[in-house]
């Protein structure tokens, strides 16, 4: 499997072009594909150290070197099928020569050091067995062979992926690590595994909580009806106390006057009247 080393391609130098430019070198022509910078957003670069570079296959760093009159700063990737040279980083990618990389994983970024006129990534692959008298050092046209950044991602990208043969001990190694970060907390490297136990933990949590509601809405209704009884009670006690009231007439014909009190003052006074049932 084989992907694009970048994400938006933009190729400025194809291979086996500028003959007379890369005689100096023995070869017979450019021995790789050469793609402009961009940023992460799709804008063009300017300045080194901001265009990520990414593993085009699975294998092992095998050489991690600075080559100041050709490659600059460059890392060789190689697996038991084929191998890649990444070059001109801004810097020395941190990767540890023996660790192993995969398809897809942050492995530096753009620059311009060694042979180059501005930012960019060179990128030469040869497959095993190598002919390195082919005039082009062993390296091969990549074009047609390889699918654009992604398409053959080996498993799930993660952050112990993208970690993976970092020496977090030195600056170059930290700042793959924050911008790893960085990318993690956008989303952009999701664990399947973890996003399912996430859905499930939150699903469990939503279900819970509509339980809960639905207990809380059942024990309102509850008390609903309870008071609904209660208001009722009352109703029909008030009820009964207004037809025990006797009228006027009941209470000349039937009731004797016991006294009188005043049970408040303002204004004008106000007078209760008491009765009681007559011979009682």
């Amino acid at each position: 499997m084989l992907n694009s080393p970048v994400k938006k391609i933009y190729i400025t130098q194809k291979f086996g072009v500028n003959a007379s430019a890369y005689a100096k070198f023995g070869l017979k022509g450019h021995n790789g594909i050469d793609y402009r910078a961009f940023l992460p957003n799709g804008n063009r670069a300017y300045s080194g150290g901001v265009s990520e570079v990414f593993a085009p296959h699975s294998g092992k760093i095998i050489e991690n070197a600075l080559d100041a009159n050709g490659y600059g700063n460059y890392i060789k990737i190689e697996n038991d099928k084929y191998g890649s040279v990444l070059a001109h980083f801004s810097s020395k990618s941190p990767l540890a020569v023996g660790s192993s990389v995969k398809i897809g994983q942050l492995v530096g970024y753009q620059g311009t050091t060694g042979n180059s006129t501005g930012i960019h990534l060179h990128w030469g692959f040869y497959k095993h067995p190598r002919n390195r008298a082919n005039g082009y050092a062993g390296f091969i046209n990549q074009e047609g062979l390889y699918k654009s950044y992604g398409s053959n991602q080996e498993g799930e990208n993660n952050m112990s992926d993208m970690y993976n043969g970092y020496d977090l001990t030195n600056r170059e190694s930290m700042k793959v690590a924050v911008d790893v970060l960085v990318r993690v907390q956008k989303g952009e490297f999701v664990e399947k595994s973890k996003l399912d136990e996430l859905v499930s933990v939150k699903t469990a949590e939503l279900s819970s909580k509509i339980s809960n509601d639905a207990k809380k809405i059942e024990g309102l209704s509850t008390q609903i009806e309870l008071l609904k009884k209660d208001i009722q009670s009352l109703n029909n006690e008030l009820e009964n106390c207004t037809s025990e009231i006797p009228g006027q007439e009941d209470l000349e014909s039937n009731y004797e006057i016991t006294g009188k009190k005043i049970i408040s003052k303002v204004g004008d006074t106000t007078v209760e009247t008491t009765y009681k049932v007559k011979g009682v």
